[in-house]
């Protein structure tokens, strides 16, 4: 039981980071073009 939750939560932080990678490039890519 214990290593479903353990599971469970690398799974959510992975599903986030592969959300928040994206988003993460494209408000830097935003910047650099801000900066032009």
């Amino acid at each position: 039981m214990k290593l479903l939750s353990v599971m469970a939560v690398i799974s959510l932080k992975t599903t986030v980071f592969n959300i928040k990678k994206p988003l993460d490039d494209l408000l830097s890519n935003g910047d650099y073009f801000l900066r032009l």
